[in-house]
């Protein structure tokens, strides 16, 4: 009985120090991996390509206009960018902005210059499953036919491209919030 009772008080003096806050090493090396990471996943600003080296990148340079767009059709389960054929179709666009020699420079740095820290560290840069984009980015020629596009769903932090060509975007823990403040510059509205 004595034995009995020393593996009960044993049993509550456990289960008492996890209730008061004492945690076990394996969870304090998750926690730590965990905020490891999350700063290793932090957007910074990296003079990587110059504005010279972005210009001569898939599509801004074979693009004589880049447009920002929203869009909401009701009519279909899951939005896309909308186009007919190699064209915009503006039947369910709600906001058009052409952007200017700045402005895309701008844009070009958002998208190739800033990343995480050091790619050579572990991150963990958090999506969604879900997908409905509202916003693209697109580029046009002079023709205004469609070069290639960027489909931005804010919503679940995911993108898509409409060919494979454009150079791949760095994603860090804040990106897509950079890229909405882009957009909110030039008025667009996010529900």
């Amino acid at each position: 009985m004595n034995a009995f009772i020393k593996l009960l008080l044993l049993l509550l003096f456990l289960t008492s120090c996890s209730f008061l806050g004492y945690k076990n090493k394996s969870s304090i090396f998750i926690e730590t991996d965990e905020r490891i990471l999350a700063e290793n996943s932090k957007c910074a600003y990296k003079p990587l390509l110059t504005i010279e080296q972005r210009k001569k990148l898939y599509p801004f340079k074979q693009a004589s206009k880049v447009l920002l767009i929203s869009f909401d059709d009701q009519t279909q389960p899951q939005d896309k960018t909308p186009t007919k054929g190699n064209r915009i179709d503006s039947t369910n666009l709600r906001q058009v902005t052409k952007l200017e020699i700045k402005e895309i420079d701008s844009l070009s740095s958002l998208l190739y210059n800033v990343g995480v820290n050091d790619k050579s560290k572990n991150t963990i840069i958090e999506q969604a499953s879900c997908y409905n984009p509202k916003h693209s980015i697109i580029f046009l020629d002079n023709n205004d036919q469609i070069i290639d596009y960027i489909e931005i769903c804010f919503a679940c932090s995911r993108y898509k491209t409409k060919t494979e060509k454009i150079r791949e975007i760095e994603m860090c823990s804040s990106k897509y919030e950079i890229i909405k403040e882009y957009f909110k510059r030039f008025g667009f509205k996010f529900e």
